[in-house]
């Protein structure tokens, strides 16, 4: 946890958080739970979370990110659903 984050927490109550985030974020929509599981999930004291799958970005191998050209790294905006990203840049 944050050292600034004063008073007291539970580890496993953040772990549980951390947890339930990474289910929101998986891959296929179709593996993310709905907000009434989430809600569910928050307010269960002692719930068995499945597990999520492994982020696809964490897939390549080493060697793959060091040979990603700059092209490509223009086009990370592009998306399949027409949704685009906009990068956002340090001042």
């Amino acid at each position: 946890m944050d050292p600034s984050i004063e008073g007291t927490y539970s580890q496993e109550e953040v772990i549980k958080y951390i947890h339930i985030g990474l289910l929101c974020v998986q891959e296929n929509p179709d593996d993310r739970p709905t907000m009434a599981t989430i809600a569910f999930y928050l307010n269960s004291p002692s719930i068995n979370l499945p597990s999520p799958l492994e982020p696809p970005y964490f897939k390549r191998s080493r060697n793959d990110e060091n040979t990603t050209s700059n092209n490509e790294l223009d086009n990370i905006g592009d998306s399949t659903n027409g949704i685009t990203v906009t990068q956002f840049f340090p001042r």
